[in-house]
């Protein structure tokens, strides 16, 4: 249950607060030395000491694409060689002209001769007969048995009259296909353009795969099984039965752009990446049985009425299908370029820049664990790995210079015995640092000038004890930072800057407080219950707020980091071993999920150490995961799809972008600074 409290016990809050901020300090070199200390709190100046913890590179990072992943891609690639590498695959007796000819045991194939048109009828009278078409047929025909009709590249295939009458058959199209009217079954293999000018029955014994374009331009009746790797146009509305469905391939693209929808059968999307279909200036039929869209399919609309749309939405499968997302699909020359996106994942790489190495205190290396980069700075937090250390507080904070973005400069370094981060947030004059000691959860604040560290005496240095056991991270908005703390008496905490941080606001938790984080629109506050995941959203000055829980989303491991990126529009959750959630801000909808473990490509596992999604950043066409033994995983934004990982000397447990720069943490093995090409 989550409770709201006002000015909760704000007196007894603010004297513990203040009773906590007394400090015997001593300074060790005067205002004028490089470094201040008082044996447990100390700050480096010094330059010539710094850059020696700084490696600066220029190193290409190997950047691993899955191999041939995207269906688009792959299936136009397929026809393309196809058509090129294409052969007869028999040789016969050519006929043209308007004859009549009679396929049987005796003439088994006849050849339309390239440069040759036949508009006369073929009596197929042979179940084993074969039609290869390398010029023009205008002919009429009926095939039959085992028949096959083979369309060649260059060649046009547009008969008075022609029925496919076994399931049997098969038609192999590298060339054009165009069907005035009729009923056809059998397996059809496409690498080029079908085109069915009038009403078209598929009937229940077909097979359709489309590996570039087909185009309905009348009125159809499917009870078929079609498979689109590529582009399906329906122009007239489209009529499904209960026995037919329609495959949509990964990056494929299906669209209805007229006309009346009758949907009893299925209509699918990818499996590792997202399909789109697009229904424009329709109006909606029947729409019978349940979940009748599945799997990662994007469904747009354009010009249909807000009734159809909802009524069509309703028959979306939850937590697969998404609506009006405009996903990104690329031109591939069967399909043209779709969606918002102007990223070009093929041309991504990525630059090692530098090399931070982890801080030392008495020979404990520290572990990263966050980066707030605000103009031309990063603010780094340390703490220290218990896994490896124990309860030892150790932590630090590191101010590093980015202006030259192929040169990075250290040029703070303040290392604290009692008190260690998990997170860091600065304002123009001030940095705030969040952790705990051993008696709790705690907020260190320092002055800044410029961006860099000011503290000339260590008593500018104040620390304070917050409710909870840990504080994970902040975020300033206003005159409240708001501060998520862990614990029984942790939750988001709103304390006043301007009067010794007294906590205003607290918003308490039965799960596991994890991150706060916010936009230029909205403040959000992630968490992990028991049974599923819990996320607060409103807008920055409060109002509207809404509490959303997806129990889908539940977490085996709860223990790990679970960073939360925003962008303009959305919510991105790392969420361990559920991988990352992507959640629309205006009304917290579930719009996409990816799940490293469980990603494959032509069924082979990619992602095969058993990494959890411990962080998550976000740019304008990328998002980054902090994916443990895994390395970063980088998905593209709008479609989800996996465009690369890397992996780094140790395992990834941190991740943060800005102004195409990335921070990834890997354990004591230091901070990775890297340019996004």
């Amino acid at each position: 249950m989550y409770k709201q409290y006002k000015n909760v016990s704000a007196i007894a809050l603010s004297m513990a607060l203040l009773a906590s901020c007394s400090k015997d300090v001593r300074q060790a070199d005067g205002p004028a030395g490089m470094n201040l200390s008082d044996g447990t709190t100390s700050i480096s100046y010094d330059k010539g000491a710094l850059a020696k913890q700084m490696n600066s590179l220029n190193q290409a990072i190997s950047f691993v694409r899955p191999a041939a992943s995207q269906s688009g891609f792959k299936a136009t690639a397929m026809a393309k060689k196809a058509i090129a590498d294409y052969q007869p695959s028999a040789t016969g007796p050519t006929i043209e002209g308007n004859q009549t000819v009679t396929l049987d045991s005796k003439n088994p194939i006849y050849v339309v001769a390239k440069g040759k048109t036949f508009s006369g009828t073929i009596n197929f009278n042979y179940g084993q007969g074969k039609i290869i078409v390398l010029g023009t047929f205008n002919g009429n025909v009926n095939l039959q048995g085992n028949g096959l009709l083979e369309v060649g590249p260059g060649a046009t295939f547009a008969p008075n009259s022609f029925n496919v009458n076994d399931a049997a058959c098969t038609i192999n199209n590298y060339g054009a296909i165009e069907l005035k009217a009729g009923s056809i079954q059998g397996e059809w293999n496409n690498y080029n353009q079908v085109t069915f000018l009038g009403h078209e029955n598929l009937n229940s014994g077909g097979k359709f795969n489309n590996y570039c374009m087909v185009v309905f331009a009348g009125t159809n009746s499917i009870n078929s099984s079609i498979s689109n790797y590529s582009h399906l146009q329906f122009q007239n509305g489209i009529s499904m039965n209960s026995s037919a469905s329609i495959i949509n391939m990964d990056q494929s693209y299906m669209e209805v752009t007229g006309g009346r929808i009758d949907i009893n059968g299925k209509i699918q999307g990818g499996t590792n990446a997202f399909a789109r279909l697009d229904f424009k200036n329709i109006t909606r039929g029947n729409l019978n049985g349940g979940n009748l869209f599945t799997d990662l399919l994007d469904v747009n609309f354009t010009g249909v009425s807000q009734a159809d749309q909802d009524a069509i939405a309703a028959k979306f499968k939850a937590n697969e299908v998404t609506k009006n997302q405009n996903v990104y699909i690329p031109a591939n020359g069967c399909t043209p370029a779709l969606g918002a996106s102007v990223c070009l994942d093929e041309k991504l790489t990525l630059t090692m820049v530098g090399k931070l190495s982890s801080p030392k205190i008495e020979n404990v290396s520290l572990s990263a664990t966050d980066v707030r980069i605000a103009e031309d700075m990063a603010y780094i937090s340390y703490h220290t790995n218990d896994s490896l250390y124990g309860d030892l507080p150790y932590g630090a904070i590191n101010i590093v210079d980015l202006k030259d973005r192929t040169a990075p400069v250290l040029l703070n370094q303040a290392t604290f015995k009692t008190v260690e981060f998990n997170g860091i947030e600065v304002s123009t004059d001030k940095l705030f640092a969040t952790g705990q000691a051993k008696s709790g959860a705690k907020l260190v604040n320092a002055p800044i000038q410029a961006g860099a560290m000011a503290v000339t005496d260590l008593s500018q240095i104040s620390q304070r004890s917050l409710p909870g056991t840990s504080a994970k991270n902040s975020v300033l908005l206003n005159d409240k930072l708001w501060v998520v703390s862990s614990g029984n008496q942790g939750g988001l905490l709103g304390l006043n800057v301007l009067n010794a941080y007294e906590v205003l606001d607290q918003i308490a938790i039965n799960g596991r407080a994890k991150y706060v984080a916010k936009n230029d629109l909205y403040q959000a506050f992630f968490a992990v219950e028991s049974e599923q995941a819990y996320l607060r959203i409103a807008k920055l000055d409060g109002s509207g707020s809404i509490e959303k829980r997806y129990p889908n989303l539940k977490q085996v491991t709860m223990e790990g980091k679970n960073t939360m990126a925003l962008d303009k529009e959305y919510a991105y959750l790392a969420l361990s071993d559920r991988g990352v959630a992507k959640i629309r801000l205006s009304d917290g909808a579930e719009m996409n999920t990816f799940v490293p473990k469980d990603y494959r490509v032509n069924g082979s596992k990619v992602f095969k150490a058993g990494g959890l999604t411990n962080a998550v950043a976000v740019d304008d066409c990328y998002v980054y995961l902090a994916n443990g033994n895994d390395g970063v995983i980088v998905l593209n934004k709008y479609s989800f799809n996996v465009v690369g990982s890397f992996k780094l000397a140790e395992s990834s447990n941190f991740v943060v972008a800005k102004n195409n720069i990335l921070f990834v943490a890997t354990g004591r093995d230091g901070l990775n600074i890297i340019k996004i090409n």
